[in-house]
């Protein structure tokens, strides 16, 4: 069998290009913040899916810088980008819970999801930091120009 990594095309751009998406993308979990303390569910289930897919795109940005760090920063890369998109999916409680969205839910329910989305938005934005030091600072200084 052929590795996945191995099977997977070297982006077109430089290595900054999509590092600016992740930078954009960090920017936004800080928004997720305020939503999930208000418990906007609704605006925030709005905003995730532009986080992973377009505008943002940076499930595919995370990726595309992975195919372009060397093999060893890369083997601690990937395992990174995966657990930043398992637990930006587990910002929204209804992947979790067996909530029913049609009813109101309670202040304690309503609580519980706080915490739970409020957790899963901390090791999001603690997975894409160490995922951004990864990345060389060269790049990464070019990104935030």
């Amino acid at each position: 069998m052929v590795p996945t990594k191995d099977l997977r095309l070297k982006p077109q751009k430089p290595l900054y290009f999509y590092v600016v998406q992740l930078l954009s993308a960090q920017a936004q979990l800080t928004q997720c913040g305020s939503l999930i303390e208000d418990g906007q569910w609704d605006n925030l289930r709005l905003v995730l899916p532009r986080i992973r897919g377009s505008p943002t795109n940076a499930e595919s940005a995370l990726y595309d810088v992975v195919a372009l760090l060397d093999g060893p920063t890369a083997a601690k890369a990937e395992p990174l980008a995966a657990d930043f998109l398992e637990f930006l999916d587990a910002m929204d409680y209804n992947k979790y819970y067996d909530a029913m969205p049609t009813r109101t839910i309670s202040g304690t329910e309503n609580a519980e999801f706080v915490k739970f989305s409020s957790a899963a938005l901390k090791a999001a934005q603690g997975k894409l930091a160490a995922f951004l030091a990864l990345v060389p600072p060269e790049d990464l200084a070019a990104a935030r120009q």
